[in-house]
Parts: C-alpha cells; structure tokens; sequence
C-alpha cells in the first residue's frame, strides 16, 4: 500500500490529539501527590571516630512545614539515631552525651528519602576555680593550716564518750601526737558534747619544737553546746586468768577493779558547760619472798595482800565570754587513803 504525504500527516495528527486526550482524562491527584517525607539518620561519635551509643539527639524545625514536636531519640548500639516522618524543610540537629560537650548541625536541609549526617562530640574540658578570701601571708601564718586536717562533725560523733577512750581513739587516728585541749596541754579530755572541732596538726618549724617532727591534736571546746548526758564504766581483771610465779610454788591472789562515772552538758545555752567525772580503783597483789640462805634458796608466796585504793574527782565549769574566747574554772581532786598497806592472809 502506497502511503502519500497527506495520508502520513493525518496519521500523526490522531495520535497526537489521542495522547492529549489521554493526559486530560487522567486522575487529577496523581499529578496533585504531595511529596514523600524524609527519614535522618545521624550517627553521633567522638574525637577518635567512635561511635557513643545512648547518644540522646534532638531534632527542631525551622520551616513552618517542618515545625512539628519531635521527641529527642537515642542512638542505637551502632552510634545511628533515626528519626522518620520528616516532612521536607530545614532542620536543627543537637546531640548530646554525659562528659562531651553538646553538638549543633544548624539548618540541615532534610529531602524526601534517606539523609545521613555525623556530629562529633569534643570532651568537656576541666574546669578548675580558685577562691581567695584571705591574706596569703595570714594563712600562711595560720598554724592550723599546715600540714593537717580536721575530723568532721559525723567523726566527732563516732569517737567514744569515754574521755580515755577517745584520747586513745585520736592516738591512734594521729600516731603518738600531743593532746591540747584549748592550747594547754596534759588536761583531760573534755566530754564529747562540749567539743567544737577537733584538729591534727604537724608543725614541724614550730619554735617550741626542740626539734622538726611535732605532731599536735587540737581539741577545741564551745561552751553551752549539746544535751546533759552521762556515763559509767567498770572493769575487772581477776588473777584467776594470770599464771603463777615460775619461781614460787603456789600462785598468789590478785585482783584489779576500775569504776568510773561522768556527767557533762549545758547550763545555758551557747554560753556555759559543766562537767563532772569521778573515778576510782581498787587492786590487791600477793607480794613473792625471794632470798638466799645458808641453808639454800627460798622462795614462796608471802601470806599477805598489798592492798591499792585511788579515787579521783574532776570538775569544771566553761563559760563563753566572746564568740571565740571562754573562761574556764577546774576543781580536779585526788584521794589515795593508802597505798600498800600489806594486810596478813592465811594460806
């Protein structure tokens, strides 16, 4: 079939107006589809290139069709934090992790589809402040600032009531030091409740050091602080435990007993304090004869006990004159009745 020029075109113009026809008889909301939304996925490592799982990452809108409230997403094992339903727009992305300093993508653009980004996180730097309130050369010169420490109120606390007790408690703590109780020393041991603080000293240069090496506890009283309390004590040490005398045939008796008793607390408040302790012991022994005679060595346990019988009272009252200065009056008194009176005992 012969085809002639005119036939040719006709051809081409129904298929043209067929294509048109086609297009405008297409559904409308295919060419109306809104475009896709956009999924970020933001791995979030450190200086070295490590990924910081649990990362916490946030994610703001700054386009009014991204403005929407996203909840901040942690990152996954992996370091990846992914957050979906991202409609297109410009986005600001802040990551952040314990001991780094926070880091800021500022307007990302985010598309349709897949959009990967990286923070790296810097380490948070060290930050250190020094406060002066006071004259360097007044601290300097402030002996309870050199080479020591002071024990805090709970340590205070937990030392014994017992005043002997405590003052072996603080050897211990400062290893053979010097007790000063309101800077006098070889005084006994305040109770517990009138003390204010309690400071270890080393003053090795100080002038009233025969030489370098002092060590010093320094104890410091308020007057007028903590409640009325009291306490008691006795010990007994029998000679029934105690072995004989390897030189003497039979074993002698002895006995050792300790009693104790204080009372201490306030009179008025943040001004006075009193403090009452008695003490007392009672000891017996069985003195040994060793002598030599012409007829040989004796040697026996004397029929006789040497009896000891000590008591001894303490008092005193502090009174607080100034914020930090007190007055102090002590009454210490001793009693010794006798001391070894052999008393006669019959085997």
């Amino acid at each position: 079939m012969a085809f002639t020029p005119g036939t040719l075109l006709e051809k081409r113009t129904r298929r043209g107006a067929f294509a048109a026809l086609v297009f405008v008889l297409s559904p409308w909301p295919v060419l109306a589809q809104a475009p896709r939304d956009g999924r970020l996925l933001v791995t979030v490592v450190d200086q070295t290139g490590s990924v910081l799982p649990d990362a916490k990452v946030s994610v703001v809108g700054l386009d009014a069709a991204a403005k929407k409230d996203l909840d901040p997403v942690r990152t996954s094992e992996q370091g990846v934090a992914t957050i979906v339903g991202l409609p297109p727009g410009r986005y600001t992305i802040t990551a952040e992790f314990p001991g780094f300093n926070a880091g800021v993508l500022p307007e990302v653009r985010v598309r349709a589809g897949d959009n990967r980004q990286t923070i790296t996180l810097a380490l948070q730097g060290l930050k250190d402040s020094v406060t002066v309130d006071r004259d360097r050369q007044q601290t300097a010169a402030d002996r309870r600032n050199t080479f020591g420490g002071a024990l805090t109120r709970e340590q205070i606390d937990a030392l014994s009531d017992d005043p002997d007790e405590m003052a072996t408690q603080l050897q211990a703590i400062a290893g053979g030091a010097v007790i000063r109780v309101d800077g006098f020393e070889d005084g006994r041991l305040p109770p517990k409740s009138m003390i204010k603080s309690i400071h270890i000293a080393r003053d090795a240069f100080a002038a009233e050091n025969h030489s370098a090496g002092g060590l010093f506890i320094d104890i410091v009283t308020q007057p007028g602080i903590g409640p009325i309390r009291g306490g008691g004590r006795y010990t007994l040490r029998d000679g029934a435990l105690s072995s004989r005398n390897p030189f003497t045939p039979v074993k002698g008796d002895e006995r050792r007993q300790n009693v104790g008793a204080n009372v201490a607390g306030t009179l008025i408040k943040d001004r006075a304090s009193f403090n009452v302790s008695v003490d007392g012991s009672t000891s017996y022994d069985t003195p040994s004869l060793f002598v030599a005679l012409p007829s040989g060595t004796r040697s026996e346990a004397l029929p006789l006990r040497a009896p000891r019988t000590n008591a001894f009272v303490y008092a005193n009252v502090d009174y607080a004159v100034s914020g930090r200065r007190s007055r102090r009056s002590t009454k210490p008194t001793s009693w010794q009745p006798h001391l070894t009176r052999p008393q006669y005992r019959p085997f």
